[in-house]
């Protein structure tokens, strides 16, 4: 974003004329006006062969602004060897022998999102800006203390700050169960994992995901025309049913996944289509990402009860 915005005032002829941008950068950049609606592209708008969620993924108030290439979603990965049958629900969870390694420190909260969504909490108000209900929090803040009480989650987690961190913990043998993204389980795990939906309130799937968008990012409309035919090409059918197998990516178009080869790849991926809701928007993420961060340390250490954590969350959130 920076590199962008300082080109665009100093240097504008050498702005690249397309950007590959992750969903909450596509977000920022579109309101700072960095990148270029994408709307008045016939072929683009008569375009239906995406999923829900990569329509959601390219928009930003009902302006597309991205077409989209490769999506990833958050899953539950498990050593099969020693897990059985993973949790699907919070009861499975609370009751399980096994700890669940989520990052405590990770300023976007998106586990304790994802379960605040499954419970029905919204992140959003009709206008758009930040919100939260402190009483579906305090069920999930629930939900953690009992787990904890059973030895499924840890104070001690604080120090992992993303998905990654948390996925290299399991990969080292610390935990026989973790969240991950769906790409480093194609891409990493190896043998003998095996991966399961997000546990939830009632077990019914909800699976958090986030993706990247090819962007014009050139005002000037001539590279536009060019670089638009070149994101139409980048996301064609064609084009994406061998990348995003070979990448280990969830595809953003329905023709895509039917033309992956039938696997347990492709079995896996089918299901996560089913249950996919795009991540929060970025300014409930930033926003309310780090009160929840911080409440969620607060209640494992035991200096809040579950209705104490949601409430100060609710507190802090400062309006627009």
């Amino acid at each position: 974003i920076a590199a962008l915005s300082a080109t665009q005032a100093a240097a504008p002829e050498a702005l690249p004329d397309l950007v590959a941008l992750p969903r909450p950068i596509l977000e920022t950049a579109a309101a700072q006006g960095l990148i270029f609606p994408l709307d008045g592209i016939p072929a683009v708008q008569e375009d239906t062969d995406w999923y829900d969620f990569a329509h959601q993924l390219a928009r930003l108030e009902n302006t597309i602004y991205g077409l989209p290439f490769a999506c990833d979603a958050l899953v539950l990965l498990y050593r099969a060897e020693n897990i059985k049958e993973p949790p699907r629900d919070w009861t499975t969870t609370g009751q399980m022998a096994f700890p669940l390694l989520f990052p405590v420190g990770s300023p976007q909260a998106l586990f304790t999102f994802a379960l605040y969504q499954a419970a029905e909490g919204s992140v959003v108000d009709p206008e758009g800006h930040p919100t939260l209900n402190p009483a579906t929090l305090s069920a999930v803040f629930d939900f953690y203390q009992t787990a904890q009480q059973n030895g499924v989650f840890s104070s001690t987690w604080a120090k992992y700050r993303s998905e990654d961190e948390t996925f290299t913990a399991y990969l080292n043998g610390e935990v026989d169960m973790t969240v991950a993204w769906v790409s480093a389980y194609w891409t990493r795990a190896g043998e003998g994992t095996a991966s399961g939906a997000l546990p939830t309130p009632g077990g019914v799937p909800f699976t958090p995901l986030t993706g990247w968008a090819w962007a014009i990012s050139n005002p000037n409309s001539t590279h536009q025309d060019l670089s638009t035919a070149l994101a139409q090409f980048l996301t064609e059918p064609g084009y994406l049913t061998e990348w995003t197998l070979a990448a280990g990516y969830l595809p953003p178009r329905p023709s895509v996944l039917a033309a992956w080869p039938e696997s347990p790849q492709s079995a896996l991926a089918s299901r996560l289509t089913l249950s996919a809701h795009l991540i929060p928007p970025v300014q409930a993420l930033n926003t309310l990402g780090p009160l929840i961060q911080q409440a969620t340390v607060d209640l494992l250490n035991g200096q809040q009860t579950p209705a104490e954590a949601a409430q100060s969350v609710a507190s802090r959130l400062v309006g627009p």
